[in-house]
């Protein structure tokens, strides 16, 4: 098995590697023809992860999966012309090979609702992984509650459903209560915020603007960032950014 696994690796990595080369010789001949032949490598390569076999190697695949998936996100020229069709599809693989990779899947779910236009498909990858992960679970850089909080924000902001966003916020807490540090304690008095402004007033403004708040908590990329606040602001709301980086809403008078 251990042997098995090794060849695994190398085979993977020497694919991966011709891959990567043949991607980065397309990006350096950028052209209005070449774009689209750049995405259709995009999509093979990402056919390719989906139906090779891991002989355990979840992680180590899953990993690959997102890698490649930053190095698609992150290609800001190709976005701007072609869009981010292939962010479901990022999703949806990398869930079937490791649900419980909460850093990726809390990007993911992002990219996929916001940029991709696929907020429904995003809820059921997120709803999906909630299947095997746990309250606590080691080795993760960002807490499984964040993933409870993402399907709250889901339901709230593109379906409008507020009170199955308030069972989904209070889940969160739920999970965050077996943490006992500052981040934790902050997450928890921030969705239950959320969960009386839900109860009170379910289809209030204070009620989606919380819903993009939560997201500007999550060390949002830059181009997440300009997309929440303008939302925030059509909400009539001001986004403020203090020395340290923290964020806080300044709401007009008389929202409710």
């Amino acid at each position: 098995m251990i042997v098995t696994g090794i060849l695994l690796c190398g085979s993977l990595l020497g694919i991966i590697g011709l891959q990567k080369h043949e991607i980065t010789q397309q990006r350096q001949q950028k052209s209005a023809e070449g774009h689209q032949q750049i995405e259709d490598s995009e999509k093979r390569s990402l056919q390719w992860f989906s139906k090779l076999p891991t002989f355990g190697l979840q992680n180590l695949t899953a990993d690959w999966i997102y890698l490649n998936f930053i190095q698609y996100f992150g290609d800001t020229t190709l976005r701007e012309k072609l869009g981010y069709s292939l962010c479901p599809s990022y999703f949806k693989t990398l869930v079937n090979r490791d649900p419980r990779f909460v850093n990726a899947l809390i990007m993911l779910d992002v990219c996929t609702a916001l940029f991709a236009g696929e907020p429904l498909q995003s809820l059921q990858e997120l709803q999906l992984s909630t299947e095997t992960l746990k309250p606590k679970m080691e080795a993760v850089t960002i807490r499984p509650y964040y993933v409870w909080q993402a399907i709250g924000i889901n339901q709230l902001l593109f379906q409008g459903k507020s009170l199955q966003a308030k069972q989904s916020y209070e889940k969160a807490v739920s999970w965050a209560k077996d943490y006992h540090d500052p981040e934790s304690r902050r997450f928890i008095a921030n969705m239950q915020k959320s969960i009386t402004y839900l109860a009170e007033n379910p289809n209030s403004k204070m009620a989606q603007i919380g819903g993009w708040f939560n997201i500007l908590n999550n060390n949002p990329d830059k181009r997440t960032l300009d997309r929440v606040i303008k939302e925030i602001e059509l909400l009539g709301g001001k986004v403020k950014i203090n020395s340290q980086g923290q964020f806080s809403v300044e709401l007009p008078q008389g929202t409710d």
